[in-house]
Parts: C-alpha cells; structure tokens; sequence
C-alpha cells in the first residue's frame, strides 16, 4: 500500500478531522458559494450568474466527468489495495473526482464573477478537501488533480461563450 494512505486509522482525533473536511464541508462550502455569487441585487447579474453557473456544472460534471468515468472506470485506492476508508464512498469510479470537479468548477466561477479574495480562500478551500479525501483512501492525487482541471477548463469554456450581457437577451426572456 502506497504510504499516501497508510497516515488513516492512525490518529483518532486527525481521521476525524479528516472525515468532518472530506464529507461535510463541502456542504458549507456550497452554502459559501451560493452566499458569494447570488448575493447580488442586479436582475440580469443574477440571472447571468444563474446560467454561468448552471451550464458549467452541467459541462465540467454532467458531461465530461461522466464522460471520463464511464471510459475510464478507475477502481478506488481502498478496493486496490484492500485497507478500509474511513467512511464509505458511493460505488462510482475513482477518476475524475466528482468533488473535485464540482468543487473547483465553484471555485472558476468565483474568479471569473470577479470575487478575486473569495476565489483564493474557495481555492483553499477546494485544495483542502481533495487532500482529505485522498487520506480517507476514496482518491488517488492524480484523480483531484484531473477534477480540478475539468472543474477549471469547463468553467473558462462556459465563459468564453456565455453572453457577457444578459440585456440582449431580454425579449427571450420575457416570454
């Protein structure tokens, strides 16, 4: 087993730290992202925001993390290496890391909306949990690492081709 994962079941008190990082805060993180972005009073940022942020989950998770996982059915480090995680993952492959992939798409839209400071501490942040599930046995690196490029390129493709202002699509969205 690759000493990356022989640190779990060591250390009470870090497994549980580890297994707060890599299970629940991505909830609070989502809460912070939602808080961040959505807070704004403009209709058309809003709703702008609202796309942006629909259609790049929809490209980096439902399609090309989908996409690679279905071609690609990397089995978790704890089914290779026979040692137990520290909490049960759901029986998906382990390549991309969909909690990377999410949580890294987050963190491209942060930046691009222009939240410069938020987007240091969500890449923290994201940084953090991938690290911890990688301790919890349920990643290899390189599967954060693949998540974090998906989340980051879907995201910067999304803002390349989304309409920068959403007036011009104001008789549509009338209707």
């Amino acid at each position: 087993m690759p000493t990356i994962f022989a640190f779990a079941g060591q250390n009470v008190f870090l497994d549980f730290i580890v297994i707060f990082l890599a299970k629940y805060v991505p909830y609070l993180f989502l809460l912070l992202f939602l808080s961040t972005i959505f807070s704004r009073k403009d209709r058309y940022a809003f709703l702008r925001n609202i796309f942006f942020t629909a259609l790049s989950l929809l490209l980096s998770f439902g399609f090309f993390e989908a996409f690679i996982a279905y071609f690609i059915p990397r089995v978790r480090p704890f089914v290779a290496y026979g040692f137990e995680p520290l909490f049960s993952p759901p029986p998906t492959a382990s390549f991309p890391s969909s909690h990377a992939t999410i949580l890294f798409t987050l963190v491209a839209i942060v930046f691009l909306l222009g939240h410069r400071k938020s987007a240091f501490w969500f890449f923290i942040g994201a940084t953090i949990i991938g690290l911890a599930r990688v301790y919890s046995g349920l990643h290899y690196p390189v599967d954060i690492l693949a998540g974090a490029g998906l989340g980051l390129f879907s995201s910067l493709i999304v803002w390349f081709f989304l309409p920068k202002n959403l007036k011009k699509l104001e008789p549509i969205m009338e209707v």
